[in-house]
């Protein structure tokens, strides 16, 4: 039987500490001008103290991303730009409004693309770094090269490895500590780490992860 080959795609640099947000700007050195994505409910609960972060640097807010974003979403907020053309591009929230950063990122790289045509084999040759701050458990979109976005209630999955976002920045402070919120989302994580565990292209390393996390998560959601 043919074996399968395993690939490991993560971003070049993964930055893990309470509060690091506050102070982003100095710790990640982040290119200008910079592009911040992110939805209303985020704003409303961190907002100032990104935007504090980022007091003095050029920047503009995206923060009306949706759940499940459309592609005619992403094209207009596209043209809603009127050609400001940002060196970093921060996703500030759940899997959806990192997915809308990546797919902001290759329109603003490629405008005369469509979204569909995004070609999982050929390089992309993106204007923008990405930076993922995941504020929910289980979507692994700050770490993943996949975005999935809906075009008229159709769902897409579009993949690249060139959407691994530049970097992730875990900040255990964005996350809530209510447990109405913690178990639903970290059954989702426990999911994912069980999928990864049982993929036909899982390896040493990708099962040393997956286990750890399966233990992690599961002592979590007995006694969060």
């Amino acid at each position: 039987m043919r074996e399968i080959m395993s690939i490991i795609t993560l971003p070049r640099k993964i930055y893990q500490q309470r509060d690091i947000i506050d102070n982003i700007r100095e710790t990640l050195q982040l290119k200008e001008p910079i592009l911040l994505v992110s939805d209303r409910n985020i704003m409303k609960l961190y907002g100032q103290r990104i935007k504090n972060a980022l007091d003095g640097s050029d920047y503009r807010v995206i923060e009306d991303v949706r759940p499940e974003p459309e592609v005619s979403d992403i094209e207009n907020t596209y043209r809603s730009l009127s050609g400001f053309q940002p060196k970093t591009i921060i996703a500030f929230g759940g899997g959806s409004v990192i997915d809308f950063a990546k797919s902001i990122d290759v329109k603003i790289s490629y405008p005369d693309r469509s979204l569909e045509e995004v070609n999982p084999f050929e390089p992309l040759n993106l204007k923008a770094d990405l930076v993922a701050i995941p504020t929910t458990s289980g979507t692994g979109s700050d770490v993943s090269f996949g975005i999935v976005i809906t075009d008229q209630g159709r769902k897409l999955a579009l993949g690249n490895f060139d959407l691994v976002p530049y970097v992730s920045v875990l900040d255990s402070s964005l996350v809530p500590s209510d447990p109405s919120i913690i178990r639903p989302t970290g059954v989702d994580a426990l999911v994912h780490s069980f999928e990864a565990l049982t993929a036909n292209t899982s390896s040493i390393f990708t099962d040393a992860l997956a286990e750890k996390a399966i233990e992690t998560i599961f002592g979590i959601l007995i006694d969060p």
